[in-house]
């Protein structure tokens, strides 16, 4: 176990991960949504440092460009969606993360409504969270315009519970 969770602190312990992708919205869905799960038995609390969501700059095309991120706690889920790749952020360590991304889970409820918030032309952060085992995150994304893509990215800490 850690004595600090700090960044420092994970990434000498190899414990610091990324994950970061591009999130592409069509005229039929303005909405996408992201899972984040420590599954049962892992062993691990997540610590999430940084959750950022933001719009790709490279496809704003309104003057005024909104995302929406709401986060929500306990979901139920009846499909994981598409793996997202999480690296970890010791270069050359192979060591792979318990904690699991998914993009376009399909669920029959969202859960607790945690957190939410509306950025026009700039980023959504949300940090520090910690999720124990057993312990899954929905974020559901939503835009303005079909035109617009956003961009997730996570970056958190595993350590022995």
């Amino acid at each position: 176990m850690l004595t600090e969770t700090t960044k420092e602190n994970c990434l000498r312990a190899d414990k610091l991960y990324n994950c970061s992708f591009l999130v592409t919205f069509s005229s039929t869905s303005l909405v996408d949504r992201v899972l984040i799960t420590n599954p049962s038995g892992s062993g691990v609390v997540v610590t999430i440092f940084d959750l950022n969501v933001s719009l790709n700059l490279a496809s704003k095309t309104s003057q005024l460009n909104q995302i929406r991120a709401k986060v929500f706690k306990g979901p139920t889920i009846t499909a994981n969606g598409s793996a997202r790749t999480v690296r970890n952020l010791n270069i050359g360590n192979s060591e792979v993360t318990e904690t699991k991304v998914y993009e376009e889970p399909t669920i029959s409820a969202s859960g607790t409504l945690m957190f939410q918030e509306t950025a026009i032309n700039g980023t959504i952060k949300v940090s520090p969270l910690r999720l124990p085992p057993n312990t899954t995150l929905l974020i559901e994304l939503g835009v303005n315009d079909a035109d617009n893509d956003g961009i997730v990215n996570l970056t958190m800490c595993e350590e022995a519970e």
